[in-house]
């Protein structure tokens, strides 16, 4: 049987130890809720497309078949490696250096493979680094990012948004004069824990941009999958697992769009929403659908992103909307959240002088 669809990116960590071992330990709480689901031969694949196969004993819960691996990737001891089941009896791979940042990949595959190596971009999966929590410090707002991922993102800005793997998410800041990512004492709000301590390890994976999505992982090195938490409730639509989202009531959120030349042609190619109103934006699904209504009239509009977030538009039923209300260039839409819903607007529209 193979493992739930809407659990498709469990993961789990494993620190390697010095020296290293030919045999890697799967985590027994991993084993015990998927270890049948899994064959005795399964695939592992880094990011420059170098896979492999690895043997699982599920009697000794652990799996063989890196030597050769540790090898190719010049591996020592003291790295980290991050499972992600991606389907098909196959895990993406991931490999974090001693300092706990995502490595630079060697452009390799496995000799025995035929294709040529992937180029590794950041915005493929976005880029990972970790931090292993101790029982000596108390982790409250803010945390330490590694000198290897600050060089290669110099420029992270300063306004950040996190999620969690149900959809909860928070928005906090990087101050680049000490490097840390702050703002996790709203994390430790929505979880309602006094601090960060219960967990073990904290895995962050940028998108280059404005978001760390955030994966917690137990003292076993499993990931948490987390319940639906405050305004997030979960359902499931064929084989994808939606999350559904709603204000808190009288909370409101707004998002302009100001019509352009090329907004009035007769096939229009999509119509930006500009990250200003990122809060908003990042409650939609990459292919998602508004309704916008002034009066008794009503437009559903359809919502696509692109490039983790950072280009979101509008398509089908952009002309119906702009013809029916007669707008012109210049001419300015107030779209702002009703019903406590993030995907109902209404509209105003502010004429051109």
């Amino acid at each position: 049987m193979p493992l739930c669809i809407k659990e498709k990116n469990f993961s789990w960590l494993n620190w390697l130890p010095l020296p290293l071992s030919t045999c890697e330990d799967v985590p027994r709480r991993y084993c015990t809720q998927y270890g049948e689901s899994l064959p005795s031969t399964f695939r592992l694949k880094v990011r420059t497309g170098y896979e492999f196969s690895v043997d699982f004993d599920k009697g000794k819960q652990r799996i063989s078949g890196l030597s050769l691996f540790y090898k190719h990737f010049g591996l020592k001891g003291g790295e980290s490696l991050v499972f992600e089941y991606c389907g098909g009896y196959k895990f993406n791979l991931f490999i974090l250096g001693v300092d706990f940042a995502e490595i630079e990949y060697p452009s390799i595959v496995h000799h025995f493979q035929t294709c040529q190596p992937v180029p590794v971009r950041i915005h493929a999966g976005g880029w990972k680094f970790s931090k292993f929590i101790s029982l000596e410090e108390s982790v409250l707002d803010k945390i330490a990012v590694p000198t290897g991922f600050v060089k290669k993102f110099p420029e992270i800005p300063v306004r950040q948004n996190f999620m969690i793997c149900n959809g909860q998410k928070f928005v906090g800041s990087y101050n680049s004069n000490d490097n840390t990512l702050n703002g996790f004492g709203h994390l430790r709000r929505l979880l309602g824990v006094s601090d960060l301590n219960i967990y073990s390890v904290l895995l962050f994976t940028y998108d280059g941009g404005h978001v760390f999505q955030t994966t917690i992982f137990d003292e076993r090195m499993v990931e948490i999958l987390f319940p639906p938490l405050g305004r997030c409730s979960r359902g499931v639509r064929g084989n994808l697992t939606v999350v559904e989202t709603s204000l808190p009531v009288g909370e409101r959120l707004s998002f302009e769009i100001t019509v352009k030349p090329f907004h009035m042609y007769e096939y229009c190619h999509g119509v930006d929403i500009s990250m200003d109103f990122f809060d908003l934006v990042i409650e939609w699904e990459r292919k998602d659908e508004i309704t916008v209504y002034q009066g008794d009239r009503r437009w559903p509009l359809e919502i696509r992103k692109r490039k983790n977030w950072k280009r979101t538009t509008i398509h089908y039923g952009w002309i119906e909307f702009r013809d029916d209300l007669e707008l012109q260039i210049g001419d300015v839409c107030v779209f702002t959240t009703m019903n406590q819903s993030v995907k109902e607007f209404t509209v105003e529209v502010r004429r051109a002088v």
